[in-house]
């Protein structure tokens, strides 16, 4: 096998471990930045009225520039994967010209290129993280401790009329307890002791 054949099988070999690792790294990453920022930003919209309360809120901002952050950290994610294939393909590009071209001067594109998608994979981690710490302090700053039992009892008190109220196969009775017929259970008692 002579040098150049030698090169070529490198050259595809690359090209393919290349290809597959940039693919599964990226959807991975990009399908966990995508799913946990949506979560927390669905979440801190949703649920934040349960530990915070409404009329009391301090430090708003905070909540709001966290969503705002959940949202670039969506954007740029989105940005990235089509950045990402761009990269690649110059990856591709370069690897071509290393290995089949034989220009030394390609060799070094691929530090260079990696480089890029490392910076826009760190932005992404960092505006994820600032955002996730943002949503923690607010709720922090915001959780006095008498909303929360105060919610926390409402809900206790809906369960338990919940537990109180009739299946929903069974008759309701009439506003006056009984129907003509019926006894209620003190009436039954009452006349039980009058024998």
């Amino acid at each position: 096998m002579d040098s150049d054949d030698e090169l070529k099988r490198l050259y595809e070999k690359t090209r393919d471990e290349l290809t597959a690792g940039q693919r599964a790294n990226a959807e991975q990453f990009d399908r966990s930045i995508l799913t946990l920022s949506a979560g927390f930003l669905a979440i801190s919209i949703g649920f934040i009225g349960n530990i915070v309360d409404p009329e009391n809120v301090k430090f708003q901002w905070i909540l709001h520039l966290s969503w705002v952050l959940f949202g670039l950290t969506i954007i740029v994610t989105l940005r990235g994967m089509i950045y990402g294939q761009q990269i690649l393909k110059e990856l591709l590009e370069s690897a071509h010209d290393y290995y089949i071209e034989k220009n030394p001067d390609a060799y070094d594109d691929s530090a260079t290129l990696s480089k890029k998608i490392d910076r826009v994979n760190r932005a992404v981690s960092n505006l994820f993280t600032l955002a996730v710490a943002l949503t923690i302090i607010f709720a922090v700053l915001n959780s006095g401790g008498e909303y929360m039992a105060t919610k926390r009892t409402e809900n206790v008190e809906a369960a338990e009329t919940v537990k109180r109220s009739q299946p929903a196969n069974t008759f309701q009775k009439p506003s006056g307890g009984t129907t003509s017929g019926e006894q209620t259970q003190q009436e039954k008692t009452d006349a039980e002791k009058k024998k």
